[in-house]
């Protein structure tokens, strides 16, 4: 089924391929466009430098409206 936020989230993807952030590395999850896994690298020459946070996002039918939430798969560890 497609929605205007489903084909937003392919828009968003392709421009993710084409153009990617510095220090960011995000994608859908193979079977639904909805759910992404990311990752967050820290940046060089900081206290930060070598860390990466993983971390995944849930965009709802409203997207584009609505943010999306993203979940620190870091903090879910912890508690765990």
């Amino acid at each position: 089924m497609s929605t205007p936020a489903r084909k937003r989230l392919m828009r968003d993807f392709k421009r993710l391929q084409q153009d990617p952030p510095a220090g960011i590395s995000g994608a859908p999850q193979d079977n639904n466009i909805m759910l992404w896994n990311a990752v967050i690298f820290g940046p060089d020459d900081t206290p930060w430098d070598g860390g990466k946070v993983d971390s995944g996002a849930y965009f709802g039918l409203k997207y584009q409206f609505v943010y999306g939430s993203l979940v620190d798969l870091l903090q879910i560890a912890m508690a765990i």
